[in-house]
């Protein structure tokens, strides 16, 4: 595949506002390796046949709640509350109820919904979810972990670029194994990049502009079925990125492997207070098993973008069966 953009690729900038409403019948989507029954469209979801549902997406009923915070605990479950969109209730690890914000646009519903909403679920699930994306090599995944700007997004776009699929961006999630081993599940196929990025994509991918539906957005989605990877894949490393050169990596000691994961667990976004103990302590011995059972390097990226090809060769490298880190 070639690593420009199509001049011809389809893009979508619509700024008129999308009415939110309910479907006449629900619709069925694919994510996570889960069903999620939906009474709400929802367009970066590849849509499926009817079939019995792990998670129900539902219209909630209008309820008093904290609009302080953007996540509380009532009686009723986890209550996230995002002002542009309205009240997301987590009532247990497969239904999801939602109170809209008065005239919202439709195609907001999904930032909250497939970002935290989801990230809190699948935790309930018994799912460690980490704040990063995953791209496959082969029969390994590479994970890539950093703070907001570090380039997670980025760099993945540069991999499918080069022929690779995508895992998941934003949310990369494992499933332990019975035997200790780990799995990352395929989530579904969006990217979340600046123009810029966006060069580094497939042609073929399809371009929906959010930047023109709400002022706090600031990148474009990248959508194709083809850039998905089918099935899980085991993690052969874990690279927190930094902005440095020259390109190279340096795996974690033993002492400083667990930080580096903790330090990108999805549920130290929503405050300690919001969360119960025991859920606390599960996450803390699921990073440490992982920390454990997966190298964890630091990985230098410079700056250009033209640059990211031989990241991606590195990367390549690193986890071949012959390298030391595999």
């Amino acid at each position: 595949m070639s690593p420009s953009m199509s001049p011809e690729a389809p893009m979508t900038s619509d700024t008129r506002p999308h009415a939110l409403t309910p479907l006449p019948e629900p619709a069925y989507y694919q994510l996570f390796g889960l069903i999620l029954r939906s009474d709400y469209a929802l367009g970066a979801l590849p849509q499926t046949a009817p079939a019995p549902a792990d998670i129900s997406f539902v219209r909630g009923s209008k309820r008093e709640g904290r609009t302080d915070r953007s996540i509380s605990r009532s009686d009723a479950g986890y209550e996230l509350y995002f002002p542009p969109t309205g009240r997301f209730t987590i009532t247990g690890p497969d239904r999801v109820e939602y109170d809209p914000t008065p005239d919202v646009d439709a195609r907001l519903v999904e930032f909250p919904l497939l970002g935290p909403v989801m990230g809190l679920l699948l935790h309930l699930r018994g799912y460690l979810v980490l704040h990063g994306s995953a791209i496959r090599f082969g029969d390994r995944a590479a994970v890539f972990l950093g703070h907001k700007g570090a380039g997670k997004s980025t760099l993945a776009a540069a991999c499918l670029g080069q022929g690779l699929e995508l895992l998941t961006d934003d949310l990369a999630v494992f499933a332990p194994q019975e035997d200790g081993s780990w799995r990352i599940i395929p989530a579904f196929a969006q990217l979340k990049l600046s123009e810029a990025a966006g060069s580094l994509m497939p042609d073929e991918s399809e371009i929906v502009d959010m930047t023109q539906v709400h002022e706090a957005i600031e990148k474009r989605h990248f959508r194709g079925a083809h850039f998905l990877a089918s099935a899980p894949v085991i993690p052969g490393g874990i690279f927190t990125l930094q902005r440095a050169s020259p390109l190279g990596h340096a795996r974690c000691a033993p002492l400083l492997a667990l930080p580096e994961i903790l330090a990108h667990a999805y549920l130290a976004r929503f405050g300690i207070e919001a969360i119960p103990q025991d859920n606390r302590a599960l996450n803390f011995r699921q990073c440490a098993a992982l920390s454990e059972a997966v190298p964890i390097c630091r990985l230098n990226v410079p700056e250009g973008i033209e640059d990211l090809p031989k990241v991606v060769a590195h990367i390549a490298q690193t986890l071949s069966p012959e390298a030391a880190l595999s």
